[in-house]
């Protein structure tokens, strides 16, 4: 897992906004080709997106989870105090931690965490507010109601993520959890090796880790899925070109979590956004439903859906 799998304990520099037509160009590259709002909706009618494969840190969450434990944010960037963790158990106890020692608020300017007396637990503010929990809660209710498989790939830990999300509710919706387990990974320091015998039932099992790339990882799960039935929503760039010949691709550009465009991009994938009203339930529906299809059309038109190679022609 270490070397395609992990994360690079350099830090990466958070200027976002420099760094979006650097972005553009890695998905160009791989030869993907971004379709348009009205291109969007027409596919979404034929080919139905049925698995979603999240990228956790900086896509379901607003921060990055793992580097802020660890301690491996720039020093401008890192919120999380020490002691840092490396191992998956580690991070296990010190997400308890936190939720236990202070309230928190996700500043949307700084991209930070910032403690504070009104806040609230570290994880809901990690994953942004509570409003933005409700949000995500919103999305993958809707998506599991139509069918929808929901999977997380990502080169943080299980434990940590699985942690996270059981504390927000959010658990439930997806049934696995792939990345990295144990303490082989990324080592261990003093504060891993103090809490090795505070074993978790969130810990990771072997078959939930093992695998080369995310791509890679991507293709066995589709089994029979179409090219299109599947997409991968990631804040990695590289990531979402690695599956041009996979699946589908939605890139978190803001690098902030995903919000309404990215969520509404998913619901038109999944024909949420496309669905007539219930028979019989009247003029007043119907007129509601038009309304709400309107909006979501406009909202992914914010959003680039990068399609995958040898399958442009529908």
């Amino acid at each position: 897992l270490k070397s395609r799998g992990a994360f690079s304990q350099r830090p990466r520099p958070q200027h976002v906004a420099s760094k979006l037509g650097r972005h553009r160009a890695v998905l160009q590259q791989a030869g993907l080709q971004s379709h348009g709002q009205q291109r969007i909706m027409k596919e979404a009618r034929t080919w139905a997106v049925k698995q979603v494969f999240f990228d956790f840190d900086q896509t379901i969450s607003r921060c990055h989870v793992f580097k802020q434990l660890a301690g491996w944010e720039e020093e401008s960037n890192q919120f999380v105090p020490p002691p840092f963790a490396l191992s998956e158990r580690g991070q296990i106890c010190r997400i308890t931690e936190l939720n236990g020692s202070g309230r928190w608020v996700y500043n949307t300017n700084s991209h930070m965490l910032v403690e504070n007396a009104d806040g609230e637990a570290w994880t809901r503010a990690a994953l942004g507010g509570a409003s933005r929990v409700d949000a995500l809660r919103s999305l993958f209710a809707d998506l599991c109601d139509s069918g929808v498989v929901l999977t997380i790939i990502t080169k943080g830990f299980v434990g940590a993520v699985r942690k996270v999300l059981k504390e927000e509710g959010l658990l439930s919706f997806f049934p696995k959890i792939y990345g990295n387990i144990g303490a082989e990974s990324y080592g261990e320091n003093d504060y891993d090796k103090s809490i090795r015998e505070e074993v978790s039932p969130l810990e990771g099992t072997p078959e939930c880790a093992g695998w080369a790339s995310k791509a890679s990882l991507i293709r066995v799960l589709m089994a029979k899925l179409k090219r299109r039935e599947a997409v991968l929503i990631d804040d990695d760039p590289a990531e979402v070109a690695s599956v041009a010949r996979v699946c589908r691709g939605v890139f978190v550009e803001a690098q902030r979590g995903m919000s309404s465009p990215e969520m509404d991009c998913l619901r038109a994938l999944a024909r949420l956004a496309t669905s007539p009203p219930d028979e019989g339930d009247g003029q007043e529906v119907h007129e509601q439903d038009r309304q709400e299809r309107k909006r979501r059309r406009t909202s992914v038109g914010k959003v680039a859906v990068w399609e995958p190679i040898e399958s442009a022609a529908l």
